[in-house]
């Protein structure tokens, strides 16, 4: 952890500033192992491998952690790359219409960061600081990925929790993140809380339209079987299944002229500029959570709502919905 962290993140309980207590031991300008207290309800949280621990006390009692926030976690530590050529256009059709320059000098939260690949990009364009949030253990991958960029931070915490001072944030993002939470509706609504007024928040979540055959037939594959395999079977299962995909993107789905007489073309399509293992990582993806929601306009629509935002959305590929919105200014509290 590096100590200019300790500007942005907050109590998970009150979201008010920490303190650091004790350091047991430091790399660089890291500390690696340490302690951190809040400065008003006095609750400790642990420094580990160089990463806080912001968790609130009851999170690892809740069921879903197991069956979808840890395997998630073991998903990024067996995909841990985060070079490959296209991940940087994917990332901004994900933000759209967000563009590079607006995060010249921004506090930014990636809320849900994965292995880390979207923070280092935010890093490259400029950024004061970036702070990367997420509740698995990819957190340890994103920390090894990202450990010697300067102003990158990487915290284990909870979006319903998130472990954040107020009004501190310019610009949130979340990609393929709050659609795996039991309430996307609530977890936009406490990301969008910790990003100041007039910042900008932008999430990307799973569409209803065109993905009938998914719910349908491979939700309910997913929910009763695969989500509850053991990661290093659910690994080949997902590499066979990727095979047909790989082999469709790369030969007849490559060509746009196809679009009339082909299903699901837009997305396919977009998988052939991939390789096989993203490609195997994408399956082992949607195989490995017990929770997702497939979303329509309609209810993203009204998540956003719910947030205090009017949003312009974006239909990704025919089959899912990038959000984007401005934090309105927020009515003082009433005494």
């Amino acid at each position: 952890m590096l100590k200019e962290a300790l500007n942005y993140l907050g109590c998970p309980l009150c979201q008010a500033p920490l303190t650091l207590l004790e350091v047991h031991s430091q790399e660089e300008s890291h500390i690696m192992e340490g302690s951190l207290q809040c400065s008003q309800c006095s609750q400790k949280f642990p420094i580990i491998r160089g990463i806080p621990r912001l968790l609130p006390p009851t999170v690892m009692d809740k069921n879903w952690y197991e069956r979808t926030i840890r395997r998630f976690g073991r998903q990024w530590l067996i995909f841990r790359e985060i070079d490959r050529p296209f991940y940087k256009e994917q990332f901004l059709s994900f933000i759209h219409p967000v563009k590079p320059e607006l995060f010249r000098d921004k506090v930014v939260l990636d809320a849900g960061c994965g292995k880390g690949r979207h923070v280092q990009f935010v890093h490259q364009w400029g950024a004061k600081a970036v702070i990367g949030l997420d509740l698995s253990d990819s957190v340890e991958a994103a920390f090894m990925n990202t450990r010697l960029l300067p102003g990158v931070h990487i915290v284990q915490g909870d979006l319903f929790h998130p472990p954040l001072q107020k009004g501190m944030i310019d610009i949130t993002y979340s990609v393929g993140v709050l659609h795996h939470t039991p309430d996307p509706a609530k977890a936009l609504q406490k990301i969008a809380e910790v990003t100041k007024p007039g910042g900008i928040l932008s999430a990307w979540v799973y569409g209803k339209e065109n993905n009938g055959w998914i719910i349908r037939f491979v939700n309910p594959v997913r929910e009763k079987i695969t989500s509850k395999m053991p990661s290093n079977l659910l690994y080949f299962l997902s590499m066979i299944l990727a095979i047909p995909i790989y082999l469709m993107a790369k030969s007849v789905y490559r060509f746009r002229f196809m679009r009339r007489v082909l299903p699901y073309f837009d997305y396919i399509h977009h998988l052939s500029a991939f390789s096989f293992r993203e490609i195997h990582n994408i399956v082992y993806d949607h195989l490995t959570p017990s929770i997702a929601f497939y979303l329509s306009r309609e209810e993203v629509q009204e998540m956003w709502r719910k947030a205090g935002i009017e949003p312009e959305l974006y239909w990704r590929n025919k089959n899912s919905w990038s959000g984007f919105g401005v934090i309105p200014e927020r009515e003082p509290a009433k005494v």
